[in-house]
């Protein structure tokens, strides 16, 4: 890691860990700043703690796409606040089944204020946390809140105040709960025409 190349623009290490020696010569200099890395996927590294996201994003502060899909340790710890104080240009946010809480979730919005692309399916969003994007996160393009058991038909309708950017939103339920979430999603079309809502029932 220490010795990536500053051409390097897109960074993948999927389901690994990554130990402190990998960052000890750049932990002692500055941020990168010069370095094209614009893209890091850490994916399935079901083992990354938060104090090694740290360190990724402490090195990387300027890159505008992070995956953390599944990472579930990474979110999980004391020290997971500071994950998200480095982070400065973030355009792009994958977080899908990472258990993120709605504590996350507020977290998120009040630090990435300038989201494109948040992606947070399996989460315990509710209608607290849909308030909060709909509110903080004016930029947003793309949501998934996909398979987010918590969410609630009256909720969604808070996405509405999305709709001057919101282009894609991915919503799935249970088949238990179709019949509430049918009439909701039918009248959120009505008042987004320009968003493709992708809807469907998971059994």
């Amino acid at each position: 890691m220490a010795a990536l190349p500053a051409s390097v623009e897109r960074l993948r290490i999927l389901n690994t860990s990554l130990p402190d020696s990998c960052f000890l010569l750049q932990s002692q200099s500055d941020p990168l700043d010069e370095a094209r890395l614009a893209e890091i996927d850490l994916s399935n590294s079901s083992q990354l703690t938060s104090r090694e996201a740290y360190r990724i994003t402490k090195v990387w502060p300027h890159v505008t796409t992070i995956k953390l899909n599944r990472c579930i340790n990474a979110f999980f710890s004391p020290d997971v606040l500071h994950i998200f104080d480095n982070l400065d240009r973030l355009e792009v946010l994958e977080a899908n089944d990472a258990l993120l809480s709605e504590w996350h979730i507020s977290k998120i919005c009040r630090n990435f204020r300038t989201l494109r692309r948040l992606s947070i399916a399996g989460s315990q969003l509710n209608y607290r946390s849909a308030l909060w994007i709909a509110s903080t996160l004016t930029k947003l393009e793309s949501l998934d809140v996909s398979d987010c058991r918590r969410l609630h038909p009256v909720a969604i309708f808070q996405f509405v105040n999305l709709r001057p950017t919101l282009r894609f939103l991915y919503i799935s339920i249970s088949e238990t709960n179709v019949a509430c979430f049918s009439g909701s999603v039918d009248q959120l079309r009505l008042c987004m025409p320009a968003c493709d809502i992708v809807y469907y029932s998971q059994s």
